[in-house]
């Protein structure tokens, strides 16, 4: 055991470069640069100028010192400093990085609270028409756009209700109940949409449990259709479902950039948006680069929990 998690530790070891490399490349294919953004409309600037704007960025240096320059300072935990707010990047990260997991992990308990009941009432009503509806309203959720239902969320609310998105966040310890008021409609509208893959996935991985031999030798003994539900068969559907869930998370990271946008929550995905129409490109770096970090390690302590709970998936 030891050893097969050593080896699934190194092994994400490729990934994390292979994501600098691209991250690095793709945020200097967006079309200008900093110094653009820098100058904006002026007339009066001289090449001169100009030149030694990108030789201050280091924008002069061919683009395999420029990675090596940002590389090196990661390996050393310095993720560089933002170029238009001259602040350190790791610590901008630190400030943002709390309220984007509160949103994802109060989506993913919206999401677990809707899909396991749905999904495990349709596989028991298979074929009916509560079976039929879940189905249906499981394939309209994964239909919608999260930044259109957003939207939808905060024009009803605020016509009906009254309420919108606040104009200042609290974070959790300053004030847990405006805090999680202002948490209520984000996570919920990240939540249904995952819901809406995770029931699906609970309903299918059910269906093929409960039609196992062992589900009927447990029938066969005199078993109740409760205890052979849960002592047998979600014990063994949860191993696909929790698979699944890790997998989201990478849906759940990218969803809260544009929730964010929505609902004017100062969490990493705004970082990022103001971070690339500016341009900083130390900033992008370490944003992408933490939220692959956080993704790989997710599902890695998946596939954990996998090797624990099916001995079968360790690699001797």
């Amino acid at each position: 055991m030891p050893r097969w998690v050593a080896i699934r530790i190194l092994s994400t070891i490729p990934t994390l470069v292979g994501v600098a490399i691209l991250v690095f490349l793709l945020v200097r294919f967006i079309p200008g640069t900093v110094v653009e953004q820098i100058l904006g409309a002026q007339f009066d600037i001289s090449q001169g100028q100009i030149d030694a704007l990108r030789a201050y960025f280091g924008l002069d240096q061919p683009l395999y010192r420029q990675f090596w320059t940002w590389a090196s300072g990661i390996l050393q935990g310095d993720f560089g400093t933002s170029w238009r707010l001259g602040v350190s990047v790791r610590s901008l990260i630190w400030s943002r990085l709390p309220v984007t997991l509160e949103l994802a992990f109060l989506s993913l308990i919206v999401a677990l609270a809707i899909a396991l009941p749905a999904g495990i009432i349709s596989a028991l009503r298979r074929g009916t028409a509560v079976d039929a509806g879940v189905r249906a309203v499981s394939l309209l959720g994964l239909s919608l756009p999260e930044f259109w239902l957003g939207t939808l969320f905060v024009l009803l609310s605020s016509r009906y209700f009254g309420w919108s998105p606040a104009a200042r966040y609290v974070p959790f310890r300053e004030d847990p109940v405006q805090n999680l008021a202002s948490m209520a409609f984000p996570a919920l509208t990240l939540g249904l949409v995952l819901a809406a893959n995770l029931s699906r996935m609970t309903r299918s991985a059910l269906l093929d449990v409960m039609s196992r031999d062992y589900i009927r030798t447990a029938r066969a003994k005199g078993l109740s259709e409760h205890r052979v539900l849960t002592r047998h068969a979600l014990r063994t559907a949860v191993i696909p479902i929790m698979t699944v869930v890790g997998l989201q998370v990478g849906y759940l990271l990218g969803g809260v950039v544009v929730i964010e946008q929505v609902f004017t929550i100062p969490g990493m995905g705004r970082l990022a948006v103001n971070a690339i129409q500016q341009r900083d490109y130390p900033l992008v770096q370490g944003v992408i680069l933490v939220s692959a970090l956080l993704f790989i390690f997710v599902n890695l302590v998946v596939d954990l929990l996998y090797a624990v709970l099916d001995p079968r998936a360790r690699v001797r």
